[in-house]
Protein backbone atom coordinates (compact mmCIF):
# COMPACT_ATOMS: atom_id res chain seq x y z
CA UNK A 1 0.00 0.00 0.00
CA UNK A 2 2.47 2.26 1.00
CA UNK A 3 4.52 1.75 -2.51
CA UNK A 4 1.44 2.37 -3.96
CA UNK A 5 1.24 5.98 -2.34
CA UNK A 6 4.94 6.85 -3.46
CA UNK A 7 4.33 5.81 -6.70
CA UNK A 8 1.20 8.52 -7.54
CA UNK A 9 3.18 10.92 -5.44
CA UNK A 10 6.66 10.63 -8.13
CA UNK A 11 3.71 10.63 -10.52
CA UNK A 12 1.94 13.42 -9.37
CA UNK A 13 5.72 15.48 -9.30
CA UNK A 14 6.59 14.65 -13.23
CA UNK A 15 3.26 15.96 -14.16
CA UNK A 16 3.04 19.54 -13.45
CA UNK A 17 -0.39 20.59 -13.34
CA UNK A 18 -1.64 23.54 -15.82
CA UNK A 19 -1.63 26.13 -12.64
CA UNK A 20 2.07 25.54 -12.34
CA UNK A 21 3.01 25.64 -15.99
CA UNK A 22 1.22 27.20 -19.07
CA UNK A 23 1.83 26.85 -21.90
CA UNK A 24 2.89 29.56 -24.50
CA UNK A 25 1.77 30.08 -27.57
CA UNK A 26 3.99 29.00 -30.73
CA UNK A 27 5.69 32.46 -31.85
CA UNK A 28 9.45 33.19 -32.49
CA UNK A 29 11.31 36.88 -32.00
CA UNK A 30 11.72 38.74 -35.06
CA UNK A 31 15.60 38.37 -36.11
CA UNK A 32 17.48 42.05 -35.48
CA UNK A 33 18.74 42.70 -38.41
CA UNK A 34 15.11 42.08 -40.40
CA UNK A 35 13.52 44.11 -38.15
CA UNK A 36 16.24 47.09 -38.52
CA UNK A 37 15.88 46.66 -42.26
CA UNK A 38 12.51 46.81 -41.77
CA UNK A 39 12.24 49.91 -40.10
CA UNK A 40 14.92 51.95 -42.50
CA UNK A 41 12.13 50.56 -45.19
CA UNK A 42 9.16 51.96 -43.37
CA UNK A 43 11.56 55.36 -42.92
CA UNK A 44 12.18 55.74 -46.75
CA UNK A 45 8.04 55.02 -47.70
CA UNK A 46 7.17 57.55 -45.01
CA UNK A 47 9.47 60.09 -46.08
CA UNK A 48 7.96 59.49 -49.86
CA UNK A 49 4.18 59.86 -48.78
CA UNK A 50 5.77 62.90 -46.73
CA UNK A 51 7.63 64.33 -50.14
CA UNK A 52 4.45 63.65 -51.89
CA UNK A 53 1.80 64.68 -50.11
CA UNK A 54 3.57 68.39 -49.35
CA UNK A 55 4.47 69.01 -52.87
CA UNK A 56 1.29 67.85 -54.66
CA UNK A 57 -1.41 67.94 -52.36
CA UNK A 58 -0.66 69.65 -48.39
CA UNK A 59 1.01 72.85 -49.72
CA UNK A 60 -0.69 73.69 -52.69
CA UNK A 61 -3.75 73.62 -50.76
CA UNK A 62 -2.57 75.70 -47.86
CA UNK A 63 -1.22 78.24 -50.46
CA UNK A 64 -5.04 78.71 -52.10
CA UNK A 65 -6.24 78.66 -48.26
CA UNK A 66 -3.89 81.31 -47.54
CA UNK A 67 -5.33 84.07 -50.04
CA UNK A 68 -2.42 86.66 -49.49
CA UNK A 69 0.31 84.22 -49.67
CA UNK A 70 1.92 85.06 -53.18
CA UNK A 71 1.86 88.40 -52.58
CA UNK A 72 3.66 88.22 -49.04
CA UNK A 73 6.25 86.07 -50.23
CA UNK A 74 6.69 88.27 -53.52
CA UNK A 75 7.14 90.82 -50.66
CA UNK A 76 9.83 90.16 -48.62
CA UNK A 77 11.58 88.47 -51.59
CA UNK A 78 11.75 92.04 -53.15
CA UNK A 79 13.53 93.49 -49.82
CA UNK A 80 15.82 90.58 -50.36
CA UNK A 81 16.94 91.80 -54.18
CA UNK A 82 16.58 95.54 -53.40
CA UNK A 83 18.53 94.88 -50.46
CA UNK A 84 21.33 92.74 -52.75
CA UNK A 85 21.41 90.55 -50.02
CA UNK A 86 19.77 87.93 -51.95
CA UNK A 87 18.64 86.50 -55.42
CA UNK A 88 15.80 84.61 -56.83
CA UNK A 89 16.39 80.84 -58.86
CA UNK A 90 15.14 81.05 -62.08
CA UNK A 91 13.73 77.69 -62.55
CA UNK A 92 12.30 77.67 -58.91
CA UNK A 93 11.70 80.99 -58.19
CA UNK A 94 13.70 80.79 -54.62
CA UNK A 95 15.39 82.90 -53.20
CA UNK A 96 19.28 81.66 -52.78
CA UNK A 97 21.86 83.36 -50.94
CA UNK A 98 24.93 85.50 -53.02
CA UNK A 99 28.21 83.72 -53.85
CA UNK A 100 30.43 83.82 -51.19
CA UNK A 101 32.82 86.09 -52.88
CA UNK A 102 30.29 89.12 -52.43
CA UNK A 103 29.50 88.97 -49.27
CA UNK A 104 31.91 91.72 -48.37
CA UNK A 105 31.03 94.51 -51.13
CA UNK A 106 27.24 93.29 -50.43
CA UNK A 107 27.31 93.80 -47.16
CA UNK A 108 29.05 97.28 -47.55
CA UNK A 109 26.21 98.55 -49.89
CA UNK A 110 23.10 96.90 -47.40
CA UNK A 111 24.65 99.17 -45.06
CA UNK A 112 25.96 102.43 -46.80
CA UNK A 113 23.54 102.47 -49.93
CA UNK A 114 20.39 101.22 -48.85
CA UNK A 115 19.84 101.43 -45.26
CA UNK A 116 21.07 105.04 -45.71
CA UNK A 117 18.14 106.11 -47.90
CA UNK A 118 14.51 105.82 -46.79
CA UNK A 119 13.04 104.95 -43.09
CA UNK A 120 11.45 101.54 -41.69
CA UNK A 121 8.31 102.12 -43.47
CA UNK A 122 9.71 101.58 -46.81
CA UNK A 123 13.47 100.20 -46.35
CA UNK A 124 14.56 96.03 -45.10
CA UNK A 125 17.19 97.38 -42.64
CA UNK A 126 17.24 97.37 -38.53
CA UNK A 127 20.24 99.62 -38.46
CA UNK A 128 19.39 103.27 -40.04
CA UNK A 129 21.92 106.07 -39.94
CA UNK A 130 24.98 103.69 -39.37
CA UNK A 131 27.60 103.46 -41.64
CA UNK A 132 29.29 99.49 -42.58
CA UNK A 133 32.41 101.03 -40.57
CA UNK A 134 30.32 101.51 -37.70
CA UNK A 135 28.37 98.62 -37.26
CA UNK A 136 31.82 96.37 -37.70
CA UNK A 137 34.31 98.34 -35.23
CA UNK A 138 30.97 98.64 -32.67
CA UNK A 139 30.69 94.34 -33.18
CA UNK A 140 32.44 93.59 -29.84
CA UNK A 141 32.88 89.95 -31.59
CA UNK A 142 34.71 91.18 -34.00
CA UNK A 143 38.43 91.67 -32.67
CA UNK A 144 40.45 95.03 -33.60
CA UNK A 145 43.38 92.80 -35.07
CA UNK A 146 41.32 90.98 -37.54
CA UNK A 147 40.50 93.93 -40.00
CA UNK A 148 41.46 97.58 -41.07
CA UNK A 149 39.45 100.03 -42.75
CA UNK A 150 41.59 101.71 -45.79
CA UNK A 151 41.25 105.37 -47.30
CA UNK A 152 37.99 104.71 -48.98
CA UNK A 153 36.49 102.86 -45.67
CA UNK A 154 36.71 99.61 -47.77
CA UNK A 155 36.95 96.55 -45.47
CA UNK A 156 40.35 94.73 -45.15
CA UNK A 157 41.25 91.47 -43.41
CA UNK A 158 44.52 92.06 -41.74
CA UNK A 159 47.99 90.66 -42.75
CA UNK A 160 48.22 87.97 -40.31
CA UNK A 161 45.12 86.73 -41.41
CA UNK A 162 44.10 87.49 -45.06
CA UNK A 163 46.18 83.96 -45.88
CA UNK A 164 43.83 82.03 -43.58
CA UNK A 165 41.19 80.37 -46.23
CA UNK A 166 39.00 79.12 -43.49
CA UNK A 167 39.14 82.32 -41.30
CA UNK A 168 38.58 84.62 -44.15
CA UNK A 169 35.41 82.27 -45.08
CA UNK A 170 34.36 82.53 -41.29
CA UNK A 171 34.95 86.24 -40.71
CA UNK A 172 32.93 86.79 -44.70
CA UNK A 173 29.96 84.74 -43.55
CA UNK A 174 29.88 86.21 -39.78
CA UNK A 175 29.27 89.92 -41.68
CA UNK A 176 26.87 88.75 -44.44
CA UNK A 177 24.86 87.28 -41.64
CA UNK A 178 24.46 89.98 -39.53
CA UNK A 179 23.59 92.05 -42.05
CA UNK A 180 21.10 89.14 -43.23
CA UNK A 181 19.54 89.49 -39.43
CA UNK A 182 19.64 93.16 -39.94
CA UNK A 183 17.17 92.75 -43.10
CA UNK A 184 15.14 90.01 -41.56
CA UNK A 185 14.50 91.74 -37.89
CA UNK A 186 13.28 94.96 -39.63
CA UNK A 187 9.63 95.35 -38.76
CA UNK A 188 9.05 96.03 -42.47
CA UNK A 189 10.26 92.39 -43.60
CA UNK A 190 9.12 90.33 -40.39
CA UNK A 191 5.46 91.07 -41.37
CA UNK A 192 5.68 89.56 -44.93
CA UNK A 193 8.01 86.69 -43.80
CA UNK A 194 6.04 85.54 -40.76
CA UNK A 195 3.01 84.60 -42.55
CA UNK A 196 4.74 82.94 -45.59
CA UNK A 197 6.47 80.78 -42.94
CA UNK A 198 3.41 79.91 -40.71
CA UNK A 199 1.32 78.83 -44.30
CA UNK A 200 5.11 76.70 -44.72
CA UNK A 201 4.76 75.47 -41.44
CA UNK A 202 1.44 73.87 -41.42
CA UNK A 203 1.61 72.31 -44.54
CA UNK A 204 4.95 70.50 -43.58
CA UNK A 205 3.44 69.58 -40.10
CA UNK A 206 0.44 68.12 -41.89
CA UNK A 207 2.16 66.49 -44.27
CA UNK A 208 4.66 64.76 -42.06
CA UNK A 209 1.20 63.26 -39.75
CA UNK A 210 0.25 62.24 -42.85
CA UNK A 211 3.45 60.58 -43.84
CA UNK A 212 3.60 58.98 -40.27
CA UNK A 213 0.25 58.07 -39.69
CA UNK A 214 -0.04 56.32 -43.25
CA UNK A 215 2.82 54.24 -42.49
CA UNK A 216 3.02 53.44 -39.00
CA UNK A 217 -0.81 53.64 -38.37
CA UNK A 218 -3.10 53.38 -41.15
CA UNK A 219 -1.69 50.34 -43.15
CA UNK A 220 -1.13 48.23 -39.64
CA UNK A 221 -4.67 48.90 -38.77
CA UNK A 222 -5.99 47.80 -41.96
CA UNK A 223 -3.32 44.45 -42.14
CA UNK A 224 -4.61 41.71 -39.39
CA UNK A 225 -1.09 41.16 -38.06
CA UNK A 226 -0.12 44.78 -37.70
CA UNK A 227 2.23 44.80 -40.54
CA UNK A 228 3.93 48.14 -42.18
CA UNK A 229 5.11 47.51 -45.43
CA UNK A 230 8.80 47.05 -44.28
CA UNK A 231 7.51 44.37 -41.56
CA UNK A 232 5.57 42.78 -44.83
CA UNK A 233 8.96 42.60 -46.75
CA UNK A 234 10.80 40.59 -44.51
CA UNK A 235 7.82 38.53 -42.92
CA UNK A 236 7.60 39.97 -39.78
CA UNK A 237 4.27 40.56 -37.38
CA UNK A 238 3.15 42.04 -34.14
CA UNK A 239 1.83 40.53 -31.51
CA UNK A 240 0.82 41.49 -27.94
CA UNK A 241 3.84 40.17 -25.68
CA UNK A 242 2.13 36.87 -24.66
CA UNK A 243 2.20 35.83 -28.40
CA UNK A 244 -1.36 36.50 -28.97
CA UNK A 245 -3.14 38.41 -31.86
CA UNK A 246 -2.59 42.37 -31.68
CA UNK A 247 -5.40 44.84 -30.93
CA UNK A 248 -6.02 47.84 -33.22
CA UNK A 249 -6.13 49.86 -29.70
CA UNK A 250 -2.95 48.56 -29.09
CA UNK A 251 -1.62 49.70 -32.73
CA UNK A 252 -2.90 53.36 -32.17
CA UNK A 253 -1.10 53.69 -28.79
CA UNK A 254 2.18 52.12 -30.25
CA UNK A 255 1.54 54.96 -33.05
CA UNK A 256 1.57 57.74 -30.96
CA UNK A 257 4.32 55.93 -28.45
CA UNK A 258 6.38 55.89 -31.45
CA UNK A 259 5.89 59.38 -32.71
CA UNK A 260 6.06 61.00 -29.18
CA UNK A 261 9.91 58.92 -28.56
CA UNK A 262 11.29 58.77 -31.88
CA UNK A 263 10.17 62.23 -33.77
CA UNK A 264 8.97 64.42 -30.97
CA UNK A 265 11.73 63.35 -28.47
CA UNK A 266 14.02 62.65 -30.70
CA UNK A 267 14.20 65.98 -32.25
CA UNK A 268 14.31 67.52 -28.60
CA UNK A 269 17.12 65.63 -27.50
CA UNK A 270 18.91 65.07 -30.89
CA UNK A 271 18.14 61.84 -31.11
CA UNK A 272 19.22 60.34 -27.45
CA UNK A 273 15.88 59.06 -26.43
CA UNK A 274 15.29 57.14 -30.18
CA UNK A 275 19.01 55.66 -29.55
CA UNK A 276 17.99 54.69 -25.69
CA UNK A 277 14.88 52.75 -27.39
CA UNK A 278 17.09 51.33 -30.04
CA UNK A 279 19.47 49.77 -27.22
CA UNK A 280 16.81 48.68 -25.43
CA UNK A 281 15.83 46.79 -28.36
CA UNK A 282 18.61 45.12 -28.67
CA UNK A 283 20.20 44.06 -25.77
CA UNK A 284 16.07 43.39 -24.21
CA UNK A 285 14.85 39.66 -24.14
CA UNK A 286 11.95 40.41 -26.04
CA UNK A 287 14.08 42.15 -28.46
CA UNK A 288 11.09 45.37 -27.62
CA UNK A 289 11.37 49.44 -28.22
CA UNK A 290 10.38 52.00 -25.29
CA UNK A 291 7.14 52.37 -27.78
CA UNK A 292 6.87 48.39 -27.66
CA UNK A 293 6.28 48.40 -23.70
CA UNK A 294 4.37 51.31 -24.11
CA UNK A 295 1.41 49.49 -25.75
CA UNK A 296 2.55 45.97 -24.68
CA UNK A 297 3.36 45.01 -28.28
CA UNK A 298 6.11 42.18 -29.50
CA UNK A 299 7.37 42.17 -33.22
CA UNK A 300 7.66 38.34 -34.21
CA UNK A 301 9.13 36.31 -37.28
CA UNK A 302 5.36 35.29 -39.03
CA UNK A 303 7.14 32.66 -40.93
CA UNK A 304 7.88 30.66 -38.04
CA UNK A 305 4.83 31.92 -35.61
CA UNK A 306 1.64 30.54 -35.59
CA UNK A 307 -0.37 33.75 -34.09
CA UNK A 308 -3.75 33.15 -32.19
CA UNK A 309 -6.77 35.19 -31.08
CA UNK A 310 -6.50 34.80 -27.60
CA UNK A 311 -5.17 32.12 -25.44
CA UNK A 312 -8.80 30.45 -25.33
CA UNK A 313 -7.96 30.25 -28.96
CA UNK A 314 -5.15 28.53 -28.39
CA UNK A 315 -5.75 26.29 -25.86
CA UNK A 316 -8.73 25.27 -27.83
CA UNK A 317 -6.89 24.17 -30.73
CA UNK A 318 -3.98 22.10 -28.06
CA UNK A 319 -6.99 19.92 -26.89
CA UNK A 320 -8.17 19.50 -30.25
CA UNK A 321 -4.61 18.94 -31.23
CA UNK A 322 -4.16 16.43 -28.06
CA UNK A 323 -7.70 14.57 -28.97
CA UNK A 324 -6.60 13.73 -32.57
CA UNK A 325 -2.59 12.55 -31.11
CA UNK A 326 -4.90 10.54 -28.45
CA UNK A 327 -7.62 8.98 -31.36
CA UNK A 328 -4.66 8.18 -33.78
CA UNK A 329 -2.45 6.51 -30.15
CA UNK A 330 -5.82 4.55 -29.52
CA UNK A 331 -6.30 3.19 -33.27
CA UNK A 332 -2.79 2.02 -33.52
CA UNK A 333 -3.35 0.44 -29.77
CA UNK A 334 -6.46 -1.17 -30.81
CA UNK A 335 -4.54 -2.31 -34.34
CA UNK A 336 -1.84 -3.58 -32.67
CA UNK A 337 -4.18 -5.37 -30.00
CA UNK A 338 -6.34 -7.31 -32.82
CA UNK A 339 -2.61 -8.35 -34.06
CA UNK A 340 -1.91 -9.62 -31.16
CA UNK A 341 -5.33 -11.53 -30.84
CA UNK A 342 -4.90 -13.15 -34.04
CA UNK A 343 -1.43 -14.42 -33.56
CA UNK A 344 -2.76 -16.42 -30.52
Amino acid sequence: MEEVEQIETTKNKEQPSKETKQLQPPVEKANLVKRVIAGIIDLFVAVFIFLMMQSFVVFPIAKACAPQYNQNYQTFVAYYQEAGLGKINEKDGKIEKISEEDYISASENYYNVYCAYGNEGSHACKVFGKTFKEVITEDENIKEEYYSFDTNDKLVISDSYKDNADFVKQFNSYVYSKALTNLQTSDVFKEPFKYVTTVQDIAFAISVVIGLSVTYLLIPILNSKGQTLGKMTFKLALTNQQGFKVKKSQIVVRFLAFSVINILLGFITIMIVPLISFTIMVLGKKNAALHDYCAVTMVVDDKASVIYKNREEFEKSVEEENGRFAAIEKRHEEYYSEQSNQKK
